[in-house]
């Protein structure tokens, strides 16, 4: 049973990551950094609108950081839910799935599966020509 909640565990963390967009969200954030830091060495800008454009700057990376932090609690919580519910039901303990999850074959393991399910789901994304 442990190994079950385990891989629901997996299967939320994996449905969650893509639902809701953290890479592309933490893309998009990193995209308008670059933006803010190439706007700031513009010609003709005088040091008032320099200044005005970084708090600018600041508070859209601040906005943006605070979203992705929402989204990646989002992620654990739906990562964890899966395990919390077995315990509640008594099923597994929480303590026996967090045992499990930190042996290192089924880190390896898991590890392994992770990264053929990102190449898979990169493959079939891809747009056909």
């Amino acid at each position: 049973m442990t190994v079950l909640i385990y891989a629901a565990a997996c299967l939320a963390f994996c449905a969650s990551f893509v639902l809701l967009h953290i890479v592309s969200h933490a893309r998009q954030e990193i995209g308008r950094l670059w933006v803010a830091v190439s706007e700031l060495g513009a010609p003709g800008l005088t040091d008032d609108m320099r200044e005005q454009r970084v708090r600018q700057a600041a508070l859209r990376a601040l906005s943006g950081t605070g979203q992705l932090f929402l989204r990646i609690a989002g992620l654990v919580c739906a990562t964890l839910a899966p395990v919390w519910l077995a315990d509640a039901a008594g099923l597994v303990p929480a303590g026996a799935v967090a045992g499990f999850a930190l042996r290192l074959d089924v880190a390896i393991a898991t590890t392994v599966c992770a990264i053929l399910l990102v190449a898979a789901y990169r493959h079939l994304s891809r747009p056909r020509s």
